[in-house]
């Protein structure tokens, strides 16, 4: 909630539409997640009467028998496939939670418009590590010859057509299987094993690293500073 606040603080006047996309089924309590996101939904508005934001929910379950490794749940997952859920979309750019935004989102925005009209960019785009220098991909997974690559999942571009017409959704469900008891960083993985040659692009670092000013990683118990910071602080308990 926090870093939509700070998304469409950072955007301004622009228009784009920004859905905050809630899974339902993984929490323990869907009822009560929803009177939050209503609540959080009513007073957004009360600030910015023209934000382009609403809430969107999903449900399903396509990765029933994720095996989890580490922190990382499987409705982290739901991220590679939200292509599919909006196909009626061209282009989908995802933000993960936790950021905090800044000017420098502008310089990224005018640099993926610009990449998305000279066609200088894939079906999907991330920030790119060498997947050489992952510390987290398992040894078999790196022998993938393809995968110069290794996509982080902070920050997600996709072209929805062509995720469509170059069956990347059934193909990652296909991967899962095979491999989702191997899957160490969750969706970050299954992408790498998943994406073709020439089906990814790499995010130039300068500047706009997957992160985009973010201020670091967040403890949870930062959690209710930062709700009190952007004018929520009774959504909080």
């Amino acid at each position: 909630l926090v870093s939509v606040a700070s998304l469409l603080e950072t955007l301004g006047d622009q228009t784009i539409p920004v859905p905050l996309v809630y899974l339902k089924g993984t929490q323990q309590d869907d009822d009560k997640v929803r009177a939050v996101l209503q609540s959080f939904q009513a007073k957004l508005t009360t600030e910015n009467p023209n934000s382009n934001f609403n809430i969107l929910e999903l449900s399903g379950d396509v990765f029933n028998n994720y095996v989890k490794r580490h922190h990382f749940s499987k409705s982290i997952l739901y991220k590679v496939i939200l292509p599919k859920a909006f196909s009626h979309l061209e282009h989908i750019v995802l933000f993960d939670c936790g950021m905090i935004f800044g000017k420098a989102l502008h310089n990224f925005l005018v640099w993926l418009d610009n990449s998305i009209i000279s066609n200088e960019i894939s079906t999907i785009a991330a920030f790119c590590p060498p997947s050489n220098q992952s510390d987290g991909l398992d040894q078999e997974l790196q022998t993938i010859e393809h995968n110069s690559k290794y996509p982080t999942g902070g920050t997600l571009y996709f072209k929805v057509k062509s995720y469509i017409e170059s069956s990347v959704y059934e193909r990652l469900l296909s991967i899962f299987q095979s491999y989702r008891e191997k899957l160490i960083y969750a969706e970050q993985d299954l992408m790498c094993l998943t994406l073709r040659d020439g089906e990814l692009s790499a995010f130039p670092e300068l500047g706009l690293r997957c992160h985009i000013d973010m201020t670091g990683p967040l403890p949870w118990e930062n959690t209710k500073t930062y709700l009190i910071a952007y004018k929520f602080p009774q959504l909080y308990s």
